[in-house]
């Protein structure tokens, strides 16, 4: 699956969708690097818990500096 081809808009409502949208951000190390609890992060990834405003606005700073980080790769 491509996932390029994804909008983005339709994946910017809960960690859920998120994780469903782009399969290959590994949920155990945004978890980690984060200093969330492992299986409370795999809860808000799978929907059986939501995260509050703030921790949600955490997650969401660090998906967007790992993308900016992953903009500055060249090969």
């Amino acid at each position: 699956r491509n996932n390029m081809n994804i909008d983005p808009k339709l994946c910017n409502n809960s960690i859920q969708q998120l994780a469903e949208c782009f399969p290959e951000l590994n949920i155990s190390q945004i978890a980690r690097s984060l200093g969330i609890n492992d299986k409370l992060m795999h809860q808000y990834s799978k929907g059986t818990k939501n995260p509050g405003y703030e921790r949600r606005k955490q997650i969401e700073r660090y998906i967007h500096t790992l993308g900016e980080e992953l903009q500055k790769i060249e090969l």
